[in-house]
């Protein structure tokens, strides 16, 4: 492993620190979803997307999504979304 520290080490193309980063994001728009009561599927109905993509989203693979699935999920649960381009710390927020 060389001089890595743990959180530096890869797991397919990102380190294991963006890969914790990204389930516990996950894991907090599943502890949404369940605060208010929805199954997966109930709120895939509301958001008016499939389970699967649901189901995507609580995996932490959102971003393999179009953006106006996780905005619909995001909605159903009670939330805003909105997408954000960086180009180096400057930020364009996308409609």
């Amino acid at each position: 492993m060389g001089t890595d520290t743990w959180h530096e080490i890869r797991i397919g193309t990102e380190t294991v620190e963006q890969s914790a980063a990204r389930l516990f994001r996950a894991h907090r728009l599943i502890e949404r979803r369940e605060s208010r009561g929805l199954s997966v599927g109930e709120a895939a109905s509301l958001a008016g997307i499939t389970v699967d993509e649901v189901s995507a989203i609580e995996r932490g693979d959102a971003a393999s999504l179009p953006g106006r699935v996780t905005g619909a999920y995001v909605g159903a649960l009670g939330g805003s979304f909105e997408m954000v381009a960086d180009f180096g710390g400057r930020w364009v927020v996308l409609d």
